[in-house]
């Protein structure tokens, strides 16, 4: 689905606000392309489309735009302004007329492959004409866009999705195999999960060398109990899985013990409990792992510490001896907290039940990320010169039947890193953007290493963070039910080939000659576009159907 569109009822945006009566005869349409006559209106609305992309430029380029809080302010700054070389307004038209011979392309390229429209999709172009014109109505009868150039718009964004089905998508011209999706998939994702082991105490601060060892204690701890589950992969994710609620309990619980006093002189005190490990080697049933069935180390480690509450513990034993006669599932639900001979609160809960989702990370940013080549305002207009989707993985949760025996929400899956450097040498461009990691840079780079082992837990040390981690196999959830559904496929599919296509549409477009309507480029001036009246509008429609604006 074109990706603009999918904002289209808000994002429909793409209306434009030029100061001038409506279209007279000799100006009703802006330019010939081979030999479709152009409308103003459609020009008029990739025109404000280029406004934006030139402002972009520019404030790429330093300009702050600071005192701009009207139209007229813009206008005043971009007047005085040249971008590669040319005056603004200049640029602006050139800009809009690319956009223009892309639509064109589209139309022509469409009709030459024989493709047609379905019903429903018409019907949806309809719907989005109706929802743009009841948010912008005003917007288009003060700029002279009529109805018809704008469901002429819509229509070629429906139209280029066809298109580039037609070329690279299943059974496309192109020749596009699932195998190759596939395997791109596979070997630019990793399947990883971790416990976050902050090295701060309540209050935020970071831990000294005796806090940081506690800390560490606690990771060797975790490591010996995912290690008695070794051999048994279920066992041991379950176990992982009890594990970080149990450590992000314990987190919890550090800011909860903060104890808050009053100094002599009036002045707040507060004194950071740090809580005891919870480790099966300090306490007596602090822990109760997913398997009943106990280890006779551990026997022999829990007498050595035995509660104060010996009438308490007597009552443990007899809810343990009852919990055996449950099944295995009800006996994970429970949770034990128990009381150590120090008088300090141990908490403990049972593995999470209904955690079923898996959580894509955003592993880097990457020069994809940043405005597209030709500086193109993806939020001003469904300009469908670029449609591509954002290389670099968005974060979303997807539901996730994995067939595997065991809950694997939470799993994270990241995307393998494209640096900015090797854009740079693709591209010829430049960035400054530096790239972020998921959870840290350190357990990034072992998850990335071909080297790293499978189900074996091992410990990161980061600076202000130790992770116990574990790498899975991306290709066990790789099934129709779970990562690789439909909506992964196409995704994959726009990822690797989506830039090609919008290079062929180029190419088609730079083929085409161009003939410009010379008066009604003098008359609709574009420095005269209201853009703050367009992005108000934008707002407002945003605002009504998301309920706030963002970016």
């Amino acid at each position: 689905m074109n990706l603009f569109r999918k904002a289209a009822a808000a994002a429909l945006a793409v209306c434009t606000a030029v100061t001038c009566a409506s279209c007279g005869e000799n100006t009703a349409n802006a330019m010939t392309v081979g030999d479709y006559d152009v409308r103003a209106g459609i020009y008029l609305y990739y025109a404000t489309s280029a406004f934006g992309e030139a402002i972009q430029v520019l404030r790429d380029g330093g300009e702050k735009f600071e005192d701009a809080t009207t139209s007229d302010d813009y206008k005043k700054i971009m007047k005085d302004k040249n971008i590669d070389g040319l005056p603004a307004d200049e640029w602006i038209q050139n800009k809009a007329e690319e956009h223009c011979a892309t639509f064109v392309a589209i139309e022509k390229e469409f009709e030459s492959l024989g493709l047609t429209l379905s019903g429903e999709q018409r019907a949806a172009a309809d719907a989005n004409v109706a929802s743009s014109a009841g948010f912008y109505g005003e917007f288009f009868e003060k700029t002279g866009i009529g109805e018809q150039s704008l469901k002429d718009i819509i229509l070629n964004s429906y139209k280029q999705d066809e298109v580039w089905k037609a070329y690279y998508g299943e059974g496309g011209k192109e020749g596009i195999e699932e195998k190759t999706l596939y395997d791109h998939y596979k070997d630019n994702h990793l399947r990883i999960k971790y416990i976050e082991m902050p090295l701060k105490d309540g209050e935020g601060n970071l831990l000294k060398a005796d806090g940081k060892e506690e800390i560490e204690k606690m990771a060797q701890d975790y490591l010996k109990r995912l290690n008695k589950k070794k051999g048994d992969e279920a066992a041991l994710m379950e176990e992982f899985d009890y594990l970080i609620e149990e450590h992000a309990n314990y987190v919890t619980s550090l800011s909860e013990a903060a104890i808050t006093t009053t100094d002599e002189s009036g002045n707040t005190v507060t004194t950071v409990t740090t809580l005891k490990s919870t480790s099966a080697e300090s306490t007596k049933g602090t822990t109760k792992a997913p398997e009943d069935e106990k280890e006779p180390e551990d026997e022999k480690e829990t007498e050595d510490a035995k509660p104060a509450d010996e009438e308490k513990a007597a009552d443990e034993d007899k809810a343990e001896e009852a919990d055996e006669k449950k099944t295995e599932d009800e006996a994970a639900d429970d949770a034990e907290t128990t009381t150590t001979a120090d008088g300090e609160a141990t908490v403990t809960t049972a593995p999470a039940e209904d955690a079923d989702t898996t959580t894509t990370e955003a592993v880097t940013t990457t020069a994809a990320e940043e405005p597209a080549e030709d500086g193109t305002d993806t939020t001003a207009a469904v300009t469908t010169a670029t449609t591509a989707t954002t290389e670099g993985t968005e974060e979303t949760t997807t539901t996730t039947v994995s067939g595997l025996g065991y809950d694997t929400g939470n799993e994270r899956i990241l995307a393998v890193s494209t640096s900015a450097s090797e854009k740079e040498d693709e591209e010829k461009e430049e960035t400054t953007t530096e790239p972020t990691y998921t959870p840290c840079e350190k357990v990034y780079n072992w998850a990335a290493d071909p080297d790293t082992d499978y189900l074996k837990p091992e410990l990161i040390k980061d600076d202000e963070c130790y992770y116990v981690v574990i790498k899975m196999d991306i290709e066990d959830r790789m099934t129709s039910g779970d990562l690789w559904n439909s909506s992964a496929i196409e995704s994959v599919r726009q990822e690797m080939f989506y830039d090609k296509f919008l290079d062929k549409l180029k190419e088609l477009s730079e083929n085409m000659q161009v003939k410009r309507n010379e008066r009604a480029f003098k008359r609709y001036k574009v420095l005269d576009i209201d853009y703050m009246g367009y992005q108000n509008a934008l707002m407002q429609a945003y605002s009504s159907m998301y309920g706030g604006f963002s970016g």
